[in-house]
Formats: structure tokens, C-alpha cells, sequence
């Protein structure tokens, strides 16, 4: 594939680039502005609307992980591996989160109520540490511990609801108003630094391989190191508390929505590390049947055959080579 097929005109990459730092620079404008005018940030209690933001999240980083872990397993990929379980916790957390949903079976709970910061806490380290290039070895021992890590990825998940349920330390504090601040905001330092490592190792691949699933990961990505970084700042049930749920949402359906326009073999092939890439090739292959082809060539001969093979491929390789494809005989 030539490189003027290849990328896009530099005007119409320069209005993509500013479409993109425009909805990640938009969330900041908002926080920024909700922090300087109070008044703005009004409250708005909606269980209902709290659960299914939630609830639809997790369902989001739940597919994601399954799916990516199983194309893991099969490429033998460390990266993808913990990006899969990256999404696992957030989505196993984001489940015990909606159940804290007051009116949804388990109701207010400080442990549940810390369960979406502290998934996406582990999802971001996860996530920063899927940016290294393993060498061959290390990548090898990551997947063979991959089943491992996330039998002990669930069974944390277990045990935060067991200790949440059962309220004890340290989850076993009663919610009064801000009482979570100090444990949020830890959360969300460590979470948002590990989404911003993540986002700008993303980038750096979609620099190198201008691949368009790669530029949403690393989008999705910021927009949860953001989600992160409001959580220091939000307040419950106003507008600052809804835009880091708001953002979370947004991350995950994303990638939900660049993942299905991949080819589905494939999907997640512009994350793979570089010695994953070289051993997978996508090709197109072209059937062509020419009419009177048989008879042609039992009146012909092998010379005339020939002649007319090569005429007809030498125009049709160029019109392929001009859409794109590469062609090898």
C-alpha cells in the first residue's frame, strides 16, 4: 500500500486531531468551570438513571474483556492480556457499584460505593503496564499467568463484597455525607496516572501504525484518566459526581463502537505487541473466472495463452494497486 493511500491528506488529519483534542478537552472546560462556579453544580438524585449508567458500563468493560482475553489466549499477546483484565475489574467493580445503587438490592454501602474507584484504580495500572514492550520471554510468562491473574482478579472482587457485606474494616465505616473523600481521591490520583501512561503509550502505537482502533483505545483511555481525575472533585449527585460517570460510559462504548467496525478475526490486531504483528498478516484474495477462458485456451496456444494472461493481469494489477492493495504472485 502506497503512503498517499495510506494516510489521510494533512488537512483532513489536522481537522481529526482537532476534533480529538476537542472532546478531551471538553471535560476539563466543564470541570473547570462546575469548580469556579458552584452554583452550577446543582444536585440531581436519580437512582434509576444512576444503575443503568453504571450497570451499562459494566456490561461494556464485561464484553470487552471477554473478548480480548480470548483473542489474548489466542495470539499469545501480554498486552492484550492485561488490557482484558484491565476491563475484567472494571466491570466486576462496576457490577458491585450499581448493586450500592440505593433501592437496588444491597443499597448504600461504603464498600460498594468505593468499588467503581477502586476497579478503575486497578484497571488504570493494568492498562499503563499493558503500554511495555515485553520482549518474547516475558510476554510468554504474562499470558501463561493470565488465567491465574484473573482467577485472582475474581476472587478479589469476592472478597471486597464479602467484606463490604459483611462491614468490616475497612469498609465497614457508615456513609455520612463526604466521608469517602479522602479514599477517592487517592483512588483517583492513581487510577488517573495510570490511564494517562496508558493513553500516551497508545498513542505513541497509533503514531507508529496509524491504525484507527489504536487512536479510540488511546481517546477511551484519556477520557478515563479524566473520569479519574474528577472523582477528586465531584461531589455526590451533582452535575461534577454524574460527568465521571458520564466519562466512564463514554470510554467504554468507544471501544465498544471502534471494536465492531474491525474485522472480527482481527479486531484487536493494532494493539498487538510488534512480534504478535509480524506473524499476522490480514490478505485479500481475488477468485477471477474468464469467460470462454477453456476453450480459448484448447484453440490457442501455450504462447498465445500466455500473451493474453499477461495483458490481462498487467491491467488488472495496477487498478488494484491504485485502491490500495498489495499484490503478490
Amino acid at each position: 500500500m502506497s503512503s498517499v493511500a495510506r494516510m489521510p491528506f494533512p488537512r483532513v488529519r489536522r481537522r481529526r486531531a482537532l476534533v480529538w483534542l476537542a472532546v478531551v478537552l471538553v471535560p476539563v472546560v466543564v470541570l473547570v468551570l462546575l469548580r469556579w462556579r458552584p452554583h452550577v453544580d446543582v444536585r440531581w438524585e436519580n437512582h434509576p438513571a444512576h444503575f443503568w449508567i453504571v450497570t451499562a458500563a459494566g456490561f461494556g468493560a464485561a464484553g470487552l474483556g471477554w473478548t480480548v482475553f480470548s483473542s489474548a489466549l489466542r495470539r499469545r499477546d501480554s498486552r492484550l492480556l492485561l488490557v482484558a483484565l484491565a476491563f475484567v475489574a472494571s466491570a466486576g467493580f462496576l457490577g458491585l457499584h450499581a448493586l450500592a445503587t440505593p433501592g437496588v438490592l444491597v443499597g448504600k454501602n461504603a464498600g460498594f460505593e468505593l468499588a467503581t474507584p477502586f476497579g478503575l484504580m486497578i484497571g488504570g495500572l493494568l492498562v499503563a503496564a499493558s503500554g511495555l514492550e515485553l520482549g518474547p520471554a516475558a510476554s510468554i510468562r504474562v499470558v501463561r499467568a493470565g488465567r491465574p491473574l484473573l482467577a485472582v482478579l475474581l476472587a478479589l472482587m469476592a472478597a471486597w463484597a464479602a467484606v463490604s457485606l459483611a462491614e468490616l474494616p475497612p469498609l465497614n465505616d457508615k456513609l455520612q455525607g463526604e466521608q469517602l473523600d479522602g479514599w477517592q481521591s487517592a483512588l483517583g490520583v492513581v487510577g488517573m496516572l495510570g490511564y494517562a501512561v496508558g493513553a500516551a503509550g497508545y498513542a505513541r502505537i497509533y503514531g507508529r501504525r496509524r491504525a484507527r482502533f489504536a487512536l479510540a483505545v488511546a481517546l477511551a483511555f484519556a477520557l478515563l484518566a479524566e473520569a479519574m481525575a474528577v472523582i477528586v472533585f465531584a461531589v455526590n449527585w451533582r452535575v461534577t459526581w454524574w460527568e465521571w460517570h458520564a466519562l466512564m460510559l463514554a470510554a467504554f462504548a468507544l471501544i465498544v463502537a471502534a471494536a465492531r467496525q474491525e474485522w472480527h478475526e482481527e479486531r484487536f490486531s493494532a494493539l498487538y505487541l510488534d512480534k504478535t504483528l509480524a506473524g499476522a498478516r490480514e490478505a485479500s484474495i481475488l477468485f477471477a473466472d474468464l469467460q470462454g477462458y477453456t476453450t480459448y485456451s484448447e484453440r490457442a496456444g501455450a504462447a498465445a495463452v500466455a500473451e493474453m494472461l499477461n495483458a490481462y493481469f498487467g491491467r488488472l494489477v495496477p487498478l488494484l494497486e491504485a485502491s490500495g492493495e498489495r499484490c503478490t504472485s
